[in-house]
């Protein structure tokens, strides 16, 4: 995992935004940029990482950021490859369609997983303080963190569910995906082909499911956020952007022999040959030789038993 420091504090919104958000990741001098300011896993560190004051911008709404104490400044981060167990979604609710992401703590690289579920969960604690400290200024009224949990008044990044049984599932993160007036997503998404990273053009929101589908991997580059909304309060991340691996995925065996030799030679429940040959797709086939209970080149025709026609015959009609 790799935590990228934002130098610029661009619009979500603006041109210039993308604009930037895509020489951070093509510019020539990428490894300059990285080598300066970008901090590693084993360096993340929640004392670094301060949430400022609530206070209200120039439209009236109260706002807070988390920066980076050592940098002085906003931060990126970059997880390792994670689950997909839906890929990308979307949620529709009176005609308008939500998109999102959910991705669980599992994948190739355990340990840099378990540090980054464990920085958010610090992260979330830390906003949680912060509510309480202000929370009149927040929600209008004095409240402690049992208070606005009970209330369900803040809502953390973490996501944790369980089954009928009681056994925890691995937590998960959900990003939701913003998009443009022309339903085109505002993030980049970047697969990997051959070895080499290339950007996907989307040209709108109902090509994620196919770009992203679900049981994939994926590695996300994104913000931390915090937001105060109508006496709420909670943590989200902006996502700005994707990149899928390298896969290779294996169809259903259509067409394909794929059976064992070992069932070939056998025929069920016996120890006769079973005669087979090749067709012209080197599929093996069965002959039209009948089975065989001997050893030598002659076989010998199985008739059906009496017993079977017996019974087909005291089969009665049913009106």
């Amino acid at each position: 995992m790799i935590i990228y420091i934002n130098i610029t504090k661009p619009n979500l919104m603006s041109k210039q935004y993308n604009i930037k958000r895509t020489k951070i990741i093509n510019d020539e001098n990428r490894e300059l940029y990285k080598a300066k300011n970008i901090t590693e896993t084993d360096l993340v560190n929640i004392n670094n990482t301060i949430i400022t004051q609530p206070k209200l911008n120039k439209d009236k709404r109260l706002t807070a950021a988390f920066i980076d104490s050592n940098k002085k400044s906003t931060f990126f981060i970059e997880t390792p490859y994670l689950k997909l167990p839906f890929g990308a979604s979307a949620y529709e609710q009176k005609d308008v369609k939500t998109w999102s992401i959910t991705a669980k703590a599992q994948g190739e690289k355990p340990e840099e997983i378990k540090v980054l579920f464990d920085f958010l969960g610090e992260v979330q604690a830390k906003a949680l303080d912060l509510c309480a400290e202000n929370s009149k200024l927040i929600f209008k009224k004095e409240l402690t963190k049992d208070q606005i949990l009970t209330a369900d008044k803040f809502k953390g990044c973490i996501k944790k569910s369980a089954n009928q049984e009681g056994v925890a599932y691995p937590d998960s993160i959900t990003f939701k995906i913003a998009k443009t007036d022309a339903n085109v997503p505002l993030l980049d998404l970047f697969k990997i082909s051959n070895g080499v990273p290339t950007k996907v053009e989307v040209g709108s929101m109902e090509e994620l499911p196919a770009l992203i589908p679900k049981g994939s991997d994926a590695s996300f580059l994104f913000k931390l956020n915090i937001y105060f909304v109508n006496g709420n309060a909670g943590i989200n991340l902006k996502l700005y952007h994707i990149l899928i691996p390298e896969t290779t995925r294996y169809t259903s065996p259509t067409g394909v022999f794929v059976f064992s030799e070992d069932l070939i030679s056998k025929s069920s429940g016996t120890d006769n040959n079973v005669p087979v040959s090749t067709n012209d797709n080197n599929i093996p086939v069965k002959t039209n030789e009948p089975y065989s209970t001997s050893t030598n080149e002659e076989s010998v025709e199985v008739e059906d038993s009496e017993e079977e026609e017996e019974e087909d015959d005291d089969e009665e009609e049913v009106p």
